[in-house]
């Protein structure tokens, strides 16, 4: 089973969407994905949760997996699960190894997993880790997804140079919402990007096929 840890520059970007995009696109190409989202913020109990969208995905690819086999944490209040814990006076600790081992059952259900983090990368999960040390602890390959909106550029040059300073690979891909504001206040600089950097940033909805092409490249 090959793993793939999906952020994005900020909240509010589009996570779940685009991982339900590539979900659809990999299945159709045979290829048997599931989602899991292992923690999960800001259940007020009157929307419908992200784990619980991707839970009701996955009765499509497997009847046999439940809400318990793809989320572990849930916690009220919409902000960081170190925040959220706190905030509902919980003791319990986010176990990684917990996490993994839940996940690695998953390994003869699908061949691609995609798991959906909490926020962006730097999101704090207690005091000493954040979303990226999940990712790194998991052994997932990484996709980041950025928002297509006026300030993009900062957000997005922010996580791929941090990214690079850790020597962390990734794929970068743009949620692309409204084409003609985009093109005209982002594309510039991104081609500009795109001439310079090793790796290209791609637009989610017209490269899927490039994305999966390079994610199942990874070693």
């Amino acid at each position: 089973m090959k793993s793939l840890f999906i952020t994005a520059t900020n909240t509010n970007i589009g996570k779940t969407y685009s991982t339900h995009l590539l979900a659809d696109y990999m299945n159709s190409q045979g290829i048997k994905t599931i989602i899991a989202k292992p923690i999960e913020t800001g259940d007020n109990g009157n929307e419908i949760l992200d784990c619980q969208r991707h839970s009701q995905y996955n009765l499509k690819i497997d009847q046999s997996l439940s809400i318990e086999d793809i989320n572990f944490y849930r916690y009220k209040l919409p902000a960081s699960p170190f925040v959220a814990k706190k905030y509902e006076n919980i003791s319990t600790e986010i176990d990684f190894d917990m996490i993994y081992q839940k996940l690695s059952n998953l390994e003869s259900k699908c061949d691609v997993l995609l798991i959906e983090g909490a926020g962006g990368l730097m999101v704090p999960i207690n005091e000493e880790y954040n979303m990226l040390d999940l990712a790194r602890f998991l052994k997932a390959s990484m996709c980041l997804i950025s928002s297509d909106k006026l300030g993009m550029i900062n957000d997005l040059v922010l996580n791929i140079e941090f990214l690079k300073s850790k020597n962390i690979p990734c794929i970068y891909a743009i949620n692309l919402i409204n084409e003609e504001n985009y093109n005209t206040i982002s594309k510039p600089y991104i081609e500009y990007l795109n001439t310079k950097l090793p790796n290209p940033i791609y637009i989610l909805q017209k490269d899927i096929s490039k994305i999966t092409h390079d994610f199942l490249s990874f070693s």
